[in-house]
C-alpha cells in the first residue's frame, strides 16, 4: 500500500510540473493570431456607356490578396470568370448593344477568407445620330449709302 501511495504522489507532482511547464498556471495562454480577413469597403457600381466605348468597374477592399472578376449574361443566375481580370478594377472591351444588361461582380480573396461583391450592371446605349444640319448660306447686305429709312 505504501508503494501505491508513493506512486500516486509522484503522479500528482508530475501532472503539476507538466501543467506549469505548459503555461497551466493561472495565466491565460496566448492564442495563435488569425490572418486578417478580406472585406469589401466599396462595392462596384452600375455603368452606362455608348456603343463602342469601354466601361470600368472598380472595387475597394481591405486585406485583399487577389481579385477575380466574373460576368453574367443571364441576369445573374450564373457567373463565369472573366479571363485575365484579376485587379481591383476591370475595363471591358468596346461595348456593343448585346452587352447591355451584363452583370459584373468580383471575388476578393484574403489570407483567411474570400468575399464576393454585389453585382453591377452594364447598360449600353446606341450612339446619338449625327445630324448634318444644313446651314443657310446667305448674307444680309446693308446699303448705307442711302440714308433713307
Amino acid at each position: 500500500m505504501y508503494n501505491q501511495l508513493r506512486l500516486t504522489g509522484v503522479s500528482i507532482l508530475l501532472v503539476l510540473a507538466t501543467l506549469a511547464g505548459c503555461g497551466g498556471d493561472s495565466s491565460t495562454p496566448a492564442l495563435p493570431s488569425s490572418p486578417p480577413l478580406a472585406a469589401i469597403t466599396t462595392q462596384p457600381t452600375d455603368q452606362s456607356v455608348v456603343v463602342g466605348t469601354a466601361a470600368t468597374f472598380s472595387v475597394v477592399a481591405s486585406n485583399a490578396g487577389s481579385y477575380q472578376w466574373q460576368s453574367s449574361s443571364d441576369g445573374g443566375a450564373s457567373f463565369t470568370n472573366v479571363s485575365a481580370a484579376t485587379n481591383a478594377s476591370h475595363t471591358t472591351a468596346a461595348s456593343t448593344l448585346p452587352d447591355s444588361g451584363t452583370r459584373y461582380r468580383v471575388v476578393v480573396a484574403g489570407a483567411g477568407n474570400s468575399v464576393t461583391s454585389s453585382a453591377a450592371t452594364l447598360t449600353v446605349t446606341a450612339a446619338p445620330p449625327i445630324v448634318n444640319a444644313i446651314v443657310p448660306r446667305f448674307a444680309y447686305v446693308a446699303n448705307f449709302s442711302d440714308n433713307s429709312v
